[in-house]
């Protein structure tokens, strides 16, 4: 167990969770989707697409916060890419299940639907902090899970709940006060301004409630992780050379000196975060790519499986044909995406990993794994058909029975 200093609770630190969105990335980010939003969504005939995408955009950044925060990150994140997209299309999912359906009982009978959203609204929050600790749905709409979460924490998290009314009633009804005041061209970015900052500051405020009583919960945060067997007291001198030269202007110089340093010797997680934040700022793609290999490989020895699964994401999306230094262990990644409901991530693992070595005895196997997730998720069936007659050539045994098992399930072509 880390023996770090107490964490403050969140009842003091209230001032600052409300101010969280307006501080580093988040605020930003905040302008970029109203501002996307206020241009894009006027476009005749695909306006509301593309509302809908900057809003989804919201949410992914909104996880990202989650995460970050749960794990000890208080500053707002850089990117949105180490989030998959599975996450934010069970949080969607989540939301119809809690408030869609109890709205649509409400319509034929009005007591029964209260008595379906009341709860509904209490259990919202734990749901939420369940899918971001596991990354599954099914997890999320555990109840068992629900109650496990919310007895470890006690009142603090109904008094999380009242938070969250409150955060998000104050953004509505400043933006119904605007929207009253001022012309509807004027008033739409700030109500959306007004959503967002709701939006982040009920997602930093869930996650540092997971962070407070990480130890209740069983949850790890990376903030608390230490690397066995590196100078420690060398990386924080170098972290602190590093952000000197940061505050002082000169990321460049910050870069070059912890890319020299990496050079000749280990160095701390802390470090290799550092440097991909400033690679990041100058969007160096092909040294993105580079330290990706190097960076996940670190993580994967350090059992640090949440963080990689992140990163791996990054990469792919910079490179669909990113894999690791051994392609095993993108395999081995993979099969963890999978069992934390981002299936997403796992066949791109999985597809990226069959490019890379067409001709590995275990490539049967691994397309059998990714034609089956391709066959949960609707209209990937030609593209797993594809995969499995190609397989089906160097499979034998087990492996050509489970690919013959999963054409059959196909429809004829």
């Amino acid at each position: 167990m880390s023996t770090q200093a107490p964490i403050q609770p969140f009842w003091q630190r209230l001032r600052v969770i409300s101010a969280y969105p307006l501080g580093g990335a988040a605020l930003p980010t905040i302008a970029v989707l109203v501002l996307s939003i206020a241009v894009l969504g006027w476009l005749p005939g695909m306006g509301w697409f593309m509302t809908g995408l900057c809003w989804l955009a919201a949410y992914k950044y909104a996880f990202e916060i989650l995460q970050d925060s749960a794990h000890g990150r208080l500053t707002p994140p850089e990117s949105v890419l180490r989030i998959d997209g599975d996450v934010v299309l069970y949080y969607l999912i989540l939301q119809v299940i809690l408030f869609i359906l109890p709205l649509v009982v409400m319509f034929f009978s009005r007591p029964l639907g209260w008595v379906l959203l009341v709860p509904a609204v209490l259990v919202q929050p734990v749901a939420i902090m369940c899918l971001a600790m596991s990354g599954s749905l099914v997890n999320a709409l555990d109840p068992g899970r629900w109650f496990a979460v919310i007895s470890r924490i006690g009142w603090p998290y109904l008094a999380v709940v009242g938070l969250l009314f409150v955060i998000q009633t104050s953004a509505a009804n400043a933006g119904n006060l605007l929207s009253s005041v001022l012309p509807g061209i004027l008033a739409a970015p700030l109500v959306n301004a007004f959503a967002f900052w709701g939006l982040f500051a009920t997602f930093h405020l869930m996650g540092y409630l997971i962070y407070q009583y990480h130890e209740e919960l069983h949850f790890e945060p990376e903030a608390h992780q230490t690397v066995p067997g590196l100078p420690r007291n060398r990386d924080q001198d170098l972290l602190d050379q590093a952000g000197a030269r940061i505050q002082a202007g000169e990321p460049e110089v910050a870069r070059t000196m912890l890319r020299e340093e990496m050079r000749e010797r280990a160095v701390s997680v802390e470090v290799h975060e550092l440097y991909r934040r400033l690679l990041q700022q100058d969007t160096d793609r092909e040294e993105l790519r580079a330290h990706g290999r190097l960076f996940l490989h670190l993580l994967l020895m350090e059992k640090q499986e949440r963080r990689a699964l992140g990163l791996a994401r990054e990469c792919l999306d910079l490179d669909p044909d990113f894999t690791t230094p051994e392609v095993e262990d993108a395999v081995r990644l993979a099969r963890r995406a999978a069992l934390l409901g981002q299936s997403g991530l796992a066949i791109d693992l999985l597809l990226a990993a069959i490019r890379r070595e067409p001709k590995h005895p275990q490539l049967p196997g691994w397309t059998v794994q990714a034609a089956d997730l391709m066959l949960r998720q609707p209209g990937r069936e030609a593209q797993a058909r594809s995969l499995l007659d190609a397989a089906m050539t160097r499979a034998d045994g087990a492996d050509r029975s489970r690919i013959e098992a999963l054409l059959a399930t196909l429809p004829a072509s």
